[in-house]
């Protein structure tokens, strides 16, 4: 693992040094806006990249590009043949897999990739002055840690690599935030007016005195292969 974390403004480029993009068939799992799912195919040379999300989550648009596909499915139970992929991507996606299905999501994974396929899975770090202030809402630490866990028991896939990186995040103000952040399809309980209350204070006391807000986020990832 890298003692002196990289500054990463655009996480493709390290996906690049890691995962066979050019040429390959690839799995991006909890797609979301299918933006990165879009990119391996149009910036980076896939041959085809599937995009899967929750129902709620999956772009329904139509896709211009027939080497790009979106659908709606869960890391546990994956429909697709076996050794069908050159690659994967989880991108701050393990963690919303329920805690008992992610040593299922991973096997899956396996399964699909080729012999010598890889996993790219990147984790954000439940640390630092951006988690701060999303705990008031939406505190992942325990469901990252045991994402964690899950990557450090699975056997069917080998480490190859262990990277932490930092990604610059910000906002114009608190109304930005809220937009942003309080918004997101993968809030697991309501905004009550308290908790409300209580992050944008937790926003206030970190911004600067125009009310706006710029942090580093921490991310890990793990790189994996199946042998």
């Amino acid at each position: 693992m890298t003692d002196h974390p990289e500054r990463i403004h655009d996480e493709l480029a390290l996906i690049l040094r890691h995962v066979p993009v050019r040429g390959g068939h690839l799995l991006d799992i909890g797609c979301g806006s299918g933006d990165m799912t879009r990119r391996l195919v149009s910036e980076a040379g896939a041959a085809s990249a599937l995009g899967l999300d929750i129902e709620a989550a999956v772009p329904h648009e139509a896709v211009p590009d027939e080497r790009v596909a979106f659908r709606s499915g869960r890391a546990e139970a994956l429909d697709l043949d076996d050794a069908s992929r050159d690659g994967a991507l989880m991108l701050k996606s393990l963690h919303h897999v329920p805690a008992e299905h992610m040593d299922a999501a991973l096997t899956e994974v396996a399964r699909v990739l080729k012999p010598g396929g890889v996993l790219y899975v990147s984790e954000p770090v439940a640390r630092g002055p951006f988690d701060a202030i999303m705990r008031h809402f939406h505190d992942e630490a325990e469901v990252r840690a045991a994402a964690q866990a899950a990557l450090r028991r699975v056997g069917a896939l080998e480490v190859v690599a262990d990277v932490i990186f930092l990604s610059p995040v910000g906002f114009r103000d608190f109304a930005d935030f809220e937009r942003r952040m309080m918004t997101l399809p993968t809030l697991t309980r309501p905004i009550t007016p308290a908790m409300r209350a209580a992050t944008e204070a937790a926003y206030r006391e970190r911004a600067a005195a125009d009310g706006s807000f710029a942090a580093e986020r921490e991310f890990a990832v793990k790189v994996l292969r199946r042998p």
